[in-house]
């Protein structure tokens, strides 16, 4: 689960509340700003694919200011709940 930066209120209920549940983990949303729009056609990426790319978990951080995600095969920041 990810909860926005600015809703520490909710991050420490919510991670209270999932404490027993060690597959659970509750981690603040680590961007620091919003992207930059672009206005204008953009000039050619080397990149084909943003691969950290999800505009439903963006969406639903501003709606909400939390979402559900899964963790994905090869991401290494430790074992589920040992961050946050």
């Amino acid at each position: 689960m990810i909860v926005t930066r600015n809703k520490p209120g909710l991050y420490e209920y919510v991670k209270r509340l999932v404490a027993k549940y060690p597959r659970i983990q509750v981690m603040l949303d680590r961007r620091r700003v919003e992207r930059r729009e672009r206005i204008g056609p953009i000039g050619g990426d080397r990149r084909r694919t943003e691969r950290r790319s999800q505009p439903e978990v963006t969406n639903e951080l501003r709606a909400r200011g939390w979402a559900m995600t899964r963790r994905r095969a090869g991401d290494s920041d430790g074992p589920a709940g040992s961050e946050g």
